[in-house]
């Protein structure tokens, strides 16, 4: 019997990069870890949007938004109205300053490729494709409560969906960051929105394309029976859900399958 295709994701591949130990208990182990709030926020900001780009009716944007953060175990409080806040704000820039035309939201993309004598697919999930003067753009919708576009240049999520874009749309042309400040702060107010356009040459994702693929065959051979180790960073506090369950291991090096377990719990909780 073949094996089934290797599913491997933007997501995935990212947690790889950052730290095998997080990538074992999550990818292997099974271990899934509740949202946390920066991504929940996350989730029901691109849930808004996905309705407002297409009927710009806010209250149907907003109840989209309340409807993904209820379905994650958030209550209505401080977090909520930050969001609700900043959603309102955005609605009336993006009504006034909105050039593009939405096609498709939540675009789904499963790209089959072969890495040795294995099928891989690559899946994702596209914000948006959007048309500017007869032109394509992905749309991609970030939340920030502190807004920081430095790096969107060589940004790793962006580029592979691009990648993966090309097979769909041949002649998009890049990417329009759709910026949101999910703050209470002054310039949050007059400046609500940012948004960066970046290109990408073709020639360009050609070498992401193998990159790509020298990583994936790394993975393939780490998941017959690879080792894990962490990689801390001064980041861990906030990026990982892992992150007392690495503090337990420095206490007594013991795998802390209670913590993880209780993890997961947590997740099934909020998603019951």
């Amino acid at each position: 019997m073949a094996d089934k295709p290797f599913g491997v994701s933007y997501s995935k591949m990212s947690s790889f990069r950052r730290c095998k130990r997080r990538f074992h208990w999550q990818y292997m182990d099974k271990y899934y870890p509740p949202s946390t709030i920066g991504q929940v926020r996350g989730s029901a900001g691109h849930a808004a949007l996905a309705v407002w780009h297409v009927e710009y009716n806010a209250d149907k944007a907003m109840q989209a938004a309340w409807n993904k953060w209820a379905m994650e175990g958030q209550a209505d409080g401080e977090e909520w109205l930050l969001l609700e806040n900043s959603l309102n704000r955005y609605f009336v820039w993006s009504a006034e300053h909105d050039t593009f035309k939405l096609l498709e939201a939540e675009k789904k993309f499963d790209i089959l490729y072969r890495v040795g004598d294995r099928e891989v697919i690559l899946t994702g999930f596209i914000d948006g494709v959007v048309k500017e003067d007869k032109r394509l753009w992905l749309l991609e919708n970030k939340f920030y409560k502190r807004l920081d576009n430095s790096g969107l240049d060589m940004d790793a999520q962006v580029s592979t969906y691009l990648l993966a874009a090309h097979t769909l749309y041949p002649t998009v042309e890049g990417v329009i960051y759709n910026m949101v400040r999910v703050a209470d702060t002054k310039i949050a107010v007059t400046e609500p929105v940012v948004r960066k356009r970046i290109y990408r040459n073709p020639a360009g994702l050609q070498k992401l394309e193998e990159e790509m693929l020298s990583q994936i065959k790394e993975m393939l051979v780490y998941q017959k029976g690879g080792e894990p180790y962490c990689n801390a960073t001064k980041d861990c506090h906030w990026d990982c859900s892992f992150y007392s369950a690495c503090l337990s291991m420095l206490d007594d090096g013991q795998e802390p399958k209670q913590i993880l377990q209780a993890l997961t719990q947590i997740r099934s909780i909020n998603n019951g």
